[in-house]
C-alpha cells in the first residue's frame, strides 16, 4: 500500500513540471514569408511636363486632360533581413495625356502605352496585429510599347524628331496590407516622376521636350512561401 502511494506521489511530481512548461510556453512568432508573388490591379493618371508642354500650355484656349486608364501587373518581393524587402514588378499602364487646343497643326494626344519595371526596396513601418503599413522606394524604367503619332509635317522644316524608348525616372510609396497565412491583401499608392523626356523635338537650335509624372492606384494579393526560421 505504501509503495504503491509512494509511486502515484512520484508519477504526478513528475507530470507537474510537464504542466507547468505547457501553461507557461510563448506562442512561436509567425515567420515571414521568404519569397512572395502576386499581381495588382488599377488606375493611373499621368500628366506631362518639359518645355514642350510649357510651350503647348501658353496656346490661348488650351487645356491639359491627363492620362488615365486602368494598369494591371505582376508582383515579386523578396525578404532580405527584418523588416526590409526588394521588391521587383512589371506593370503596363498608359502615360501622358492631350491637349485641347492644335499646336501648328498638330493635334495627336501624346500618350504611350508601357511597361514600368522598377526595382524598390520595401520596409514594413509599423504593424498591428495582421494589418501592417509598407513604405517603398526606388528606381523605375518604362518601356514603350507604342508610342505618340505625330504630324511631323505641320512643324517647320528641318525640325528633328527623338522618341526615346526607354525613360527613367525615381519612385516612391506605400501600401497597407492584410495578411492572412501566407497570403497579403494590399492596397497601394506610388508615384513615379521621370528625369529625362520621352518625346524631344529640335528647331531654331531649341530643344523642346516632353517628360512623364504621374501615379497608380492598385489593390492586389501576394502568395508567399514561408521563411523557415
Amino acid at each position: 500500500m505504501l509503495s504503491a502511494a509512494l509511486l502515484g506521489w512520484l508519477s504526478a511530481a513528475g507530470a507537474l513540471p510537464g504542466r507547468a512548461q505547457a501553461l507557461t510556453t510563448e506562442p512561436v512568432a509567425e515567420a515571414e514569408p521568404l519569397v512572395q508573388i502576386g499581381v495588382r490591379v488599377g488606375y493611373s493618371r499621368y500628366t506631362l511636363g518639359g518645355a514642350e508642354a510649357d510651350l503647348r500650355a501658353a496656346v490661348p484656349g488650351s487645356t491639359f486632360e491627363p492620362g488615365q486608364f486602368g494598369c494591371a501587373g505582376l508582383v515579386v518581393r523578396g525578404h532580405l533581413v527584418g523588416p526590409l524587402a526588394l521588391q521587383g514588378e512589371m506593370l503596363y499602364l498608359r502615360r501622358g495625356g492631350r491637349y485641347t487646343a492644335a499646336f501648328l497643326g498638330d493635334t495627336a494626344p501624346f500618350e504611350e502605352h508601357s511597361l514600368q519595371v522598377p526595382l524598390l526596396l520595401n520596409l514594413r513601418l509599423l504593424r498591428f496585429g495582421a494589418v501592417a503599413l509598407h513604405l517603398e522606394g526606388g528606381y523605375a524604367a518604362h518601356l514603350a510599347l507604342s508610342g505618340p503619332v505625330i504630324n511631323e509635317a505641320a512643324y517647320p522644316p528641318g525640325t528633328r524628331f527623338e522618341d526615346k524608348g526607354v525613360t527613367y525616372g525615381p519612385t516612391a510609396g506605400g501600401e497597407v496590407n492584410l495578411r492572412r497565412g501566407s497570403q497579403q491583401y494590399f492596397v497601394h499608392f506610388r508615384y513615379t516622376w521621370e528625369q529625362n523626356d520621352f518625346f524631344v523635338r529640335s528647331a531654331g537650335g531649341q530643344s523642346y521636350g516632353l517628360r512623364n509624372q504621374g501615379f497608380v492606384v492598385t489593390t492586389g494579393i501576394l502568395f508567399g512561401t514561408i521563411k523557415l526560421e
